[in-house]
């Protein structure tokens, strides 16, 4: 099943210990493909100072709060991952749990609906044991 949803990245930048994102909520007269062009030639231009970007899976959770890769779900205590064709269901999001070492699971709408955002991997790697 393809899931249509919008195509949104965010970078930890080490330096400043904030995202940039590839959007604003603000309305602005160039189009989505320019913001995304803009963002990736900016985290490619000072990549020394920025993590690997991560996407937007198209999922919120039970707050309305977008789940970018990296972000930590409770109650499971799960990093959110995107993983190509490697565990047999093809490509997509997965969360892993670091401590119950339980493996990766698909990540869905109604796992998300219940879940809550809780941190990042690089703000709060501490929650994943």
């Amino acid at each position: 099943m393809r899931m249509n949803r919008e195509i949104k990245f965010r970078a930890w930048n080490k330096k400043h210990k904030e995202f940039y994102y590839s959007h604003s909520k603000k309305k602005e007269v160039i189009s989505e493909y320019q913001k995304l062009e803009i963002f990736f030639k900016v985290v490619q231009e000072y990549k020394n100072e920025f993590e690997f970007p991560n996407q937007f899976t198209g999922l919120k959770d039970k707050n309305g709060k977008e789940i970018y890769e990296g972000d930590i779900l409770s109650p499971s205590l799960r990093e959110v991952l995107w993983r190509k064709g490697e565990y047999g269901d093809g490509d997509g999001w997965y969360t892993e749990s670091h401590k119950l070492k339980t493996g990766y699971w698909s990540l869905s709408k109604t796992q998300t609906e219940n879940s809550e955002i809780i941190g990042n991997i690089y703000e709060n790697r501490e929650l994943l044991g």
